[in-house]
């Protein structure tokens, strides 16, 4: 008898459950879409479709490298090392590899946008073009040691204002996290450059490029980043996952989320898209509200595992939580940035070489 009354009590709890997760719920309008970024420019507009279309990863050699690491923070003990090793570094920018990414560059600084421009489902090659990014300030670098001061200040000055588009323009954490470090190297390169330079000595082609390059880094704004934009465009990338595993698009990479997440066929879209919904309603509040931590998802586990979570829909939390990037994590470092950025354009514009430019 009591086994009998057992499994009543089960089959009624799996009807129950089946019937909570299988009801055809409506779902809910879409927060945002597409229209509510701002529009990507045409591509020949857009400086970063012609640097890295089918652009090879530049190797830079170890030694190389450290020339332009901001966290040095020793303007002349760099220099020296410049003067040591300029052999070596002129030889590499004489190779093939730099040698091509450096023409894409140039014609890249001829275009007025620098928009990252990635498909949602393809790798975004940010990490090749930050090693462009390196090769273009060893390139600044080197034509300051050969006496070209104004052409390497002019060459900054792009790489500034390219690096504050793609922090302005960033649609991904990623982006907004390169971008912020690249601006922070530009400086730190410029500064290493400036500091070397003798204001009584400098000729009026120089002067020239030089206040340009003070125009650009006046121009920097490092007071805040906009997450808003990564909230909306992390929200319309998790929507179309939900649509592939829906049926609604072409299944190219979520074979790995439906096997971790569970069934397809449990998955209830509706309920999902509601719960999306409601997660990103949070997140966008505290973007407004200047949270960087909140708006990158922090404190999510809270709202998303309450007792009985398993209940109601439990395949869409667990496929929610899987597509959640632990990101927040990043809101300290961009805070850092800032801060760094902040400082070193005081620093570089109170170099005399530039603070005489003022006057």
């Amino acid at each position: 008898m009591a086994t009998r009354v057992l499994s009543g009590v089960t089959l009624a709890v799996v009807l129950v459950w089946l019937g909570v997760n299988a009801y055809p719920y409506a779902a809910p309008e879409p927060l945002w879409t597409r229209r509510d970024l701002p529009a990507m420019p045409d591509e020949s507009t857009n400086g970063w479709v012609v640097i890295i279309n089918e652009l090879e990863l530049l190797e830079l050699p170890r030694d190389l490298a450290t020339l332009i690491d901001e966290a040095e923070l020793d303007g002349q003990a760099t220099w020296a090392r410049v003067e040591r090793d300029a052999a070596q570094l002129h030889a590499f920018l004489d190779t093939s590899a730099a040698r091509e990414a450096n023409d894409r560059l140039d014609a890249a600084r001829q275009l007025p946008a620098f928009v990252v421009a990635c498909e949602w489902d393809e790798p975004c090659p940010l990490f090749t073009w930050s090693r462009a990014h390196d090769g273009a300030l060893l390139r600044a670098i080197a034509l300051a040691h050969a006496g070209e001061l104004a052409e390497s200040s002019l060459l900054l000055r792009d790489l500034i204002r390219m690096d504050s588009m793609m922090v302005d323009r960033g649609e991904s954490l990623l982006t907004v996290v390169f971008g912020l470090k690249h601006l922070e190297q530009a400086l730190y390169t410029a500064d290493v450059i400036v500091a070397q330079l003798q204001p009584h000595t400098l000729d009026a082609q120089t002067r020239a490029a030089l206040t340009e390059l003070a125009a650009g880094v006046r121009l920097v704004s490092p007071k805040a980043v906009d997450l808003r934009k990564v909230v909306i465009a992390d929200y319309l990338y998790q929507v179309e996952i939900l649509k592939t595993l829906n049926g609604h698009a072409d299944p190219r990479s979520t074979p790995a989320l439906e096997r971790s997440a569970g069934p397809n066929w449990l998955l209830n879209h509706a309920l999902t898209l509601r719960e999306l919904n409601e997660r990103f309603e949070r997140r966008y509040a505290a973007a407004i509200a200047g949270d960087k931590a909140a708006a990158l998802g922090g404190g999510r586990s809270e709202v998303n595992r309450p007792w009985g979570w398993w209940f109601r829909n439990p395949v869409g939390k667990q496929l929610l939580e899987l597509l959640d990037f632990p990101s927040e994590r990043y809101a300290d470092g961009i805070d850092e940035r800032l801060a760094a950025l902040e400082q070193g354009s005081a620093r570089l514009l109170a170099r005399p070489a530039l603070r005489e430019l003022e006057g």
